[in-house]
């Protein structure tokens, strides 16, 4: 998924990505350095042919963390189940790093419980 060709056809810093599937990259970008805000809208698959049996699990899009060509912030894949906010900002070498990543929702409260999961898991094993 290239949102920064260096033919300067994608002439919006505002993106909008709507659909399903992995995400290892934004493209090689312009050749000098770029910052892109981006709306992700997981949706369903269309065709009926793609629609998954008995309505399946909801749509995803995976943020695949994938150094050097695309960094999160937290080092982890992001898996965005509802519509999310991100900005990220490409480097002359064509690679992405993540500056900031909010999720919406029942997603931002599943994020923020996970997390307190961890600490939670953490400070268990400092105490063992």
């Amino acid at each position: 998924m290239d949102i920064a060709p260096a033919d300067d056809s994608v002439d919006t810093n505002a993106i909008i990505i709507i659909g399903f599937g992995e995400i290892d990259s934004f493209g090689l970008g312009p050749g000098g350095f770029i910052r892109k805000r981006i709306v992700f809208r997981p949706t369903a698959p269309q065709l009926p042919g793609q629609q998954p049996a008995g309505g399946g699990p909801a749509p995803t899009i995976t943020i695949r963390h994938n150094p050097p060509w695309l960094l999160t912030v937290t080092g982890n894949n992001r898996i965005v189940r509802n519509e999310s906010y991100g900005e990220y900002v490409c480097n002359d070498n064509g690679h992405w790093f993540e500056l900031y990543f909010t999720a919406t929702g029942a997603m931002a409260f599943e994020n923020r419980i996970e997390a307190l999961e961890q600490r939670l898991a953490e400070i268990e094993r400092r105490l063992r």
